[in-house]
């Protein structure tokens, strides 16, 4: 009954006014590393933001921020998502020591954050894709491939992609595979239509044939943890708190939608 109460403008005009907060809070300062990040949790008693956004929630505010400047064509929503996707950059690793096991991933956080959860990365990379296309910056689509070539290449390079990357001498651990990478597919189905590449198909292919055979059951289950050499599923047998592990039974992180995208091209 609320929903039937809320009208079409009223929708519209809540989503504005909280891009209006996202671009009104986020951070401006040239002399501040920070720069181009958007309020991750906010004191609204103190009026004060007490921490920004890594490099997937980065990724994901240039999405909103390109969907409300595509609405309204107000030029304050392109501006904000531009400073975001250059925060994102100064996050790619792309020196030129750098090893290939490194070079191309999007570090989880700061620039001296010495690992990354790959997917996390991945919706980095997918957000500079759709700036880049939309607005013309071939800089941010060249830096979406080699990211591609990155997950391909190492993250992939068991098979199933990692859950977490190290850019120290420490264990990529956990060992596990997980269920969220389910959406990786769609960023590879969205990177064949730009650039016709069939070797992101067969990526896509990859990572949804594991997912949906130990995954995902014939119910709509999903496995969220699983054992990379046994295939047993570990929900509620590792160390994660099970609030999280539950919380990606019901968040499929794309999944259904990179299914559906599989189907209409890998038929």
């Amino acid at each position: 009954d609320v929903i039937d109460k809320i009208s079409r403008q009223q929708a519209i005009d809540a989503a504005l006014a909280g891009l209006d907060w996202m671009v009104r809070n986020q951070c401006a300062d040239d002399f501040d590393a920070n720069k181009g990040r958007l309020p991750a949790t906010y004191d609204c008693q103190a009026q004060r933001t007490t921490s920004w956004t890594t490099n997937w929630t980065t990724g994901v505010s240039i999405e909103v921020l390109m969907s409300g400047y595509f609405f309204t064509g107000k030029e304050h929503y392109l501006s904000a998502a531009k400073a975001a996707a250059d925060y994102l950059k100064s996050l790619q690793v792309l020196s030129i020591t750098a090893s290939d096991r490194v070079r191309g991933v999007f570090r989880e956080e700061i620039p001296q954050t010495p690992w990354a959860h790959p997917r996390d990365a991945l919706t980095a990379a997918w957000a500079l894709l759709d700036f880049g296309r939309c607005t013309g910056d071939e800089d941010s689509i060249h830096r979406a491939i080699l990211f591609a070539d990155w997950f391909m290449n190492v993250a992939m390079e068991k098979g199933y992609p990692y859950w977490t990357m190290r850019l120290d001498d420490r264990t990529w651990n956990p060992p596990y595979c997980v269920s969220f990478h389910s959406g990786g597919a769609f960023f590879f189905y969205r990177l064949h239509q730009v650039t016709n590449r069939d070797v992101y198909l067969q990526a896509m292919r990859s990572i949804l044939d594991f997912y949906n055979r130990y995954h995902l059951d014939d119910n709509g289950q999903v496995a969220v943890v699983v054992d990379r050499d046994t295939f047993e599923t570990l929900d509620g047998k590792v160390d994660h708190p099970m609030k999280w592990q539950i919380m990606h039974r019901y968040n499929d992180d794309f999944g259904a939608l990179a299914n559906l995208a599989a189907w209409k091209v890998l038929q």
